[in-house]
């Protein structure tokens, strides 16, 4: 008998975890919300958790998922370390396209661009919108962040992002919704009462 697991994820919701979803080659190929219970571990060239920067950790709006606190809560087992956060593998890997905007972007939701910048409407007045919460609760820029992609390309765009989010103290991640590093700062989290924020 073949068993399957049903995962609903919305804006990372807390659900049953699922340790490892490779990311389709189309948004068709594997339904959003049916996914193997087998799949219990990351492939070999998976992201690490002391480097976890990827392009498929990149979101079409811009936000990388590397530095998101329930993608590092995962990596990271923060649930079986007393940290319950709700866990994510990032919006590529769940086949979600994007959590943020692809409800209100066809060309997102279908697809059909790869990133926001692609688009003629580049930054829409949803993105615009997003990128202004982000800049104020999370100190990071999804605009900015599309911008850099465009401009420099991808990989100088990683390269900045592990330079920006990178833990003087172990080399771990820094995540963009709290300031703290999910290797060595797991004690700060655990006491945190707000953990989407940088101010308690």
């Amino acid at each position: 008998m073949i068993r399957i697991v049903i995962l609903i994820y919305n804006h990372c919701i807390p659900g049953p975890e699922v340790r490892w979803v490779p990311e389709p080659s189309r948004p068709s190929d594997i339904p959003s919300l049916l996914f193997p219970a087998k799949l219990t571990s990351p492939p070999a060239d998976a992201p690490s958790m002391k480097s976890p920067m990827n392009e498929r950790l990149v979101a079409p709006c811009g936000i990388n998922c590397a530095v998101c606190a329930c993608y590092l809560a995962r990596v990271n087992g923060t649930w079986e370390k007393g940290i319950k956060i709700p866990q994510c593998p990032g919006c590529l890997p769940r086949n979600k396209m994007c959590a943020n905007l692809r409800k209100w972007c066809p060309k997102i939701g279908k697809g059909r661009i790869r990133f926001c910048h692609e688009c003629a409407d580049f930054p829409c007045s949803h993105l615009k919108g997003m990128d202004g919460r982000y800049r104020a609760r999370y100190r990071t820029s999804p605009v900015e962040n599309l911008e850099r992609i465009r401009d420099r390309g991808m990989r100088s765009f990683l390269a900045w992002q592990r330079r920006k989010w990178r833990c003087q103290r172990c080399g771990g991640t820094i995540s963009c919704h709290n300031g703290l590093c999910f290797s060595c700062d797991l004690k700060v989290l655990r006491k945190k009462k707000k953990k989407y924020s940088w101010d308690d």
